[in-house]
């Protein structure tokens, strides 16, 4: 009885604590959202915090004993894809924002990141459709992408509850 009270006393924690991070995870991107729609950029200040919240969420899984170093490692993945894109576009992509992803990738894990990516793409086509319908944007229009990032991780945090 008292070793299923701690089993569920010990999942209870480790749900909030996803939960923080989850919730941080959104609050970052909110503010890198009006940096970048502002500066075009994303600062060193947001990329290092996404680190913390990342480095946060791997101590709790090892804590825990559920750290999974296989996981981690794809979760990296399209961040790193993302980067490789900027490199290869001449930013036509931000390097920022392959680094963004690249850092929240183990905070949120691959499967929740692709589901957000996804939705962030889905968003940021439709806009740039619109735009494009109604002239206040041709092929060479620069859109920040963290806001539509922002919507699509919010969606993915949304279907996931």
């Amino acid at each position: 009885m008292e070793e299923d009270l701690a089993a569920a006393a010990g999942d209870l924690s480790r749900k909030v604590m996803n939960m923080i991070i989850l919730i941080s995870v959104l609050i970052l991107l909110l503010i890198a959202s009006f940096e970048d729609i502002r500066k075009k950029e994303v600062p060193m200040w947001e990329l290092l915090s996404a680190l913390v919240i990342s480095g946060a969420k791997v101590v709790t899984d090892a804590v825990a004993g559920t750290i999974d170093p296989a996981g981690i490692a794809l979760s990296l993945i399209p961040g790193a894809l993302l980067f490789l894109l900027a490199f290869v576009t001449r930013q036509g992509i931000g390097y920022g924002d392959g680094l963004l992803l690249l850092c929240l990738g183990p905070a949120l894990g691959l499967y929740k990141l692709a589901l957000g990516i996804i939705v962030s793409l889905f968003v940021c086509s439709i806009f740039s459709a619109i735009l494009l319908l109604i002239k206040k944007a041709n092929g060479r229009t620069r859109i920040p992408y963290v806001p539509f990032l922002t919507i699509g991780m919010a969606v993915m945090s949304v279907a996931q509850i």
